[in-house]
């Protein structure tokens, strides 16, 4: 019986998003995915080289490999559609799998069911788990690596401290964003486990090693990504806002791009690719420093857009009205059950610290409503154990009114 409960989670979830991708076919997922992955996948297998193109030339170190990788399904088997759309739902189901267990784990098993329940046919989840995007990826992972971390500090056993280390460095490398959390996560074990902390670090360092010594070799230094400084850019530049957040980023920097002189243009294509970025990372802090308070005020704009009720980029009609009608409930709940968990801060760093991570990362950079789907879960959870909270209450005082009445 304890396991029927994740075992049908999964199964209504994988049905859901199987089901949705099949339906929309194999175009919708050509037109609204991220192709640049699929050129990379392309690359890869045609070549060898992991390299991408850009409008500033090849990059041999764009994204994190694992996402790619994942990708070069989708082109090396004769059936890819239907294979990917397959593994991709059951990386999206599994997820939903995690928001239970970790709910069971953190309140109890009526929270980890609605949680779980909730990320298995939550609408925007269902839609896009199975593009062409690293989004459910890195909700997985990342989930993955939390729940990890939640039995190693219970258990107390050094399979679940080494796995949570390997985890968040899979995570790392499917997206260089989660760097900051790693930066807070650390500390905050050493000084509470210690040692154990220790194989955690361990762990991860030794997972993400192989990537980083791969781009010291390719292209010079150890980076997840050589894109840090041209992200810095297109955060902060007077092009920023003009189409961001209503449109992608992606048109605010093609208009940033447009802007620049011929000759300035011509200067960074001629660059190689660490030098490109460290060119993009002056021009963004130097943007930043001339005139920091309106950083700072794009800033906070940027972290509303990272949390708002409204879609980014802007969607029209029933796709907007089906996100709001969805996510405002659990983001109002969410805030009151993270309210109620105050009270347990040690037993929630863990997760409280991913939301500093992505407001930390919103404000440097910017974000889309997908960059915010790696979170969702947690707000699932939180407002799953608010839910509770409120049942539990209500019970209590009709109990209560019962017993009164009973009295009179």
């Amino acid at each position: 019986m304890s396991r029927l409960v994740p075992f049908l989670i999964f199964v209504v979830a994988f049905t859901l998003r199987v089901g949705v991708r099949l339906f929309r076919g194999r175009d919708d997922l050509l037109t609204n995915g991220y192709l640049q992955y699929l050129d990379l996948a392309r690359n890869w297998i045609g070549s060898g080289d992991f390299v991408v193109g850009t409008y500033v030339g090849p990059k041999a170190a764009f994204w994190p490999p694992i996402y790619p990788f994942f990708v070069t399904i989708f082109l090396k088997w004769d059936d890819t559609f239907v294979i990917f759309a397959i593994l991709s739902a059951t990386v999206g189901s599994l997820t939903a799998v995690l928001a239970f267990l970790i709910g069971r784990d953190l309140f109890d098993r009526a929270t980890g069911i609605l949680a779980g329940c909730c990320a298995g046919v939550y609408p925007y989840f269902v839609f896009h788990d199975a593009s062409i995007q690293d989004t459910a990826m890195f909700t997985c992972v990342t989930a993955a690596s939390i729940w990890l971390l939640m039995q190693a500090q219970e258990k107390d056993k050094y399979r679940f401290w080494a796995l949570s280390g390997i985890f968040l460095g899979l995570a790392a490398l499917t997206r260089a964003s989660i760097l900051p959390y790693l930066f807070l996560l650390f500390p905050w074990l050493l000084i509470r486990h210690r040692i154990k902390a220790l194989i955690v670090i361990a762990a991860c360092v030794l997972t993400i090693a192989p990537w980083l010594i791969r781009n010291y070799y390719k292209i010079g230094v150890p980076v997840l990504t050589s894109q840090t400084g041209r992200f810095l850019w297109v955060a902060h530049n007077p092009s920023t806002f003009m189409a961001y957040p209503l449109r992608s980023i992606d048109d605010s920097e093609i208009i940033a791009w447009t802007q620049l002189s011929e000759e300035e243009r011509a200067s960074i294509e001629s660059m190689g690719e660490v030098e490109q970025s460290d060119y993009f990372w002056k021009k963004g802090r130097d943007f930043v420093l001339g005139d920091p308070r309106l950083a700072i005020k794009q800033s906070f704009e940027k972290i509303w857009v990272g949390f708002s009720w409204n879609l980014s980029p802007h969607a029209d009609g029933m796709n907007q009205i089906g996100y709001f009608l969805s996510y405002f409930p659990i983001l109002v709940l969410g805030m009151f059950g993270v309210i109620l968990s105050l009270g347990r801060r040690k037993d929630m760093i863990i997760i409280y610290l991913l939301f500093i991570n992505f407001m930390i990362g919103t404000a440097l950079f910017w974000a889309h409503t997908s960059h915010r789907m790696f979170l969702e879960i947690y707000l699932m959870i939180f407002a799953a154990s608010a839910i509770s909270w409120l049942w539990a209450r209500c019970s209590k005082h009709r109990k209560k009114d019962m017993e009164c009445s009973d009295y009179g």
